[in-house]
């Protein structure tokens, strides 16, 4: 019990240090996922402006940015909802947890403020057990109020336990994001590594999905995020892939833990690589400067922006048939 000893206290320091970033990330978060839920039933106001979507979303550029679609005879409003709002809000919550993890853990072990902690009679891992439950009562409240918020709804496509499957697959995948940061900042010495690795795993988990989701189904499983998809929330409703999340979250968390106890503050698991003993020219100007502090950010936007520029672009030649179906775009 010594290595949890203080863990109250030390959560409430890390509240009240976070706690503006904590309450705009849950009001974004919930805020948007609710008022475009209440939008939905408007924009597609029948069965013919929803069958138009399905076909739409049946495109392998679609399934690859979304996954896999319902049939377009079957889709609803809270379908469509969750087809094209799911799995993007799911990176939000994941990118909220990498941030918050990696600030809580590296980032306070850089600037110091972890060893002025530990400098007093607190137990090894009460640092680690406090950032862990404050992402799990952050993620469990995310989850809980965009239950209720989608559960309340009059409109009959939304019912509660699919609601509560909407919130649940966003907080596991947020909590397992969150695990896999707490690993990161054992491996890497640095804030900007930890979250490189962290943001590492998002995009692979994410390209990994893609990939398994238009040309082989398996390969979709070894991805979280293809997890996610996979509740099919408001048509089937599948809770197993809840609980791969959550077993994975607490194998992630128990690992980051074991790490934390065997490495020594400011230091990281993985070895560093030496650099140069001399400045290139480039490095010495100052733009060479900035690429080399910014090139992995620069880089990783560009790709970014170019995949889901292409990917909009294999869509438009269906969008003719989408368009004309909907009364309110034709007006």
């Amino acid at each position: 019990t010594q290595l949890f000893k203080e863990t109250g206290r030390i959560f409430s320091l890390l509240f009240r240090q976070h706690r503006l970033n904590i309450f705009l990330w849950l009001v974004g978060i919930v805020g948007l996922t609710i008022s475009v839920a209440y939008v939905y039933p408007m924009i597609y106001e029948n069965q013919s402006d929803l069958v138009g979507l399905g076909i739409t979303m049946q495109n392998p550029a679609m399934t690859a940015m979304l996954g896999p679609a319902q049939s377009p005879s079957d889709y609803t409003a809270a379908i469509a909802f969750a087809g094209e709002m799911l799995l993007f809000t799911a990176i939000g919550m994941a990118v909220m947890n990498i941030l918050l993890a990696s600030t809580t853990t590296r980032l306070d072990e850089e600037e110091g403020r972890l060893e002025l902690v530990q400098s007093l009679p607190v137990g090894k891992l009460s640092y680690t057990t406090a950032l862990t439950l404050l992402m799990l009562i952050l993620n469990g409240v995310i989850t809980l109020v965009i239950a209720v918020g989608l559960g309340v709804m009059d409109n009959a496509d939304f019912t509660w336990e699919a609601s509560l499957l909407y919130g649940a697959v966003l907080g596991s995948t947020g909590l397992f994001f969150s695990g896999a940061t707490i690993v990161a900042a054992q491996l890497s010495e640095t804030t900007r590594g930890t979250r490189g690795i962290a943001f590492t795993v998002l995009i692979l988990s994410y390209l990994i999905r893609a990939v398994g989701d238009v040309s082989n189904e398996t390969l979709s499983l070894f991805s979280p995020l293809g997890w996610t998809v996979r509740t099919e929330v408001f048509a089937t409703n599948e809770w197993w892939p809840i609980i791969g999340l959550a077993v994975g979250s607490v194998i992630l968390i128990g690992v980051g833990f074991i790490l934390n106890r065997r490495r020594d503050i400011f230091q990281g698991l993985l070895p560093q690589r030496p650099g140069r003993k001399n400045a290139s020219w480039f490095l010495k100007t100052l733009p060479g400067f900035v690429w080399s502090q910014e090139k992995v950010k620069l880089i990783s936007w560009a790709l970014g922006i170019f995949l889901i520029a292409a990917a909009f672009g294999a869509i438009l030649g269906d969008l003719e048939t989408y368009f004309a179906d909907m009364d309110i775009l034709q007006a």
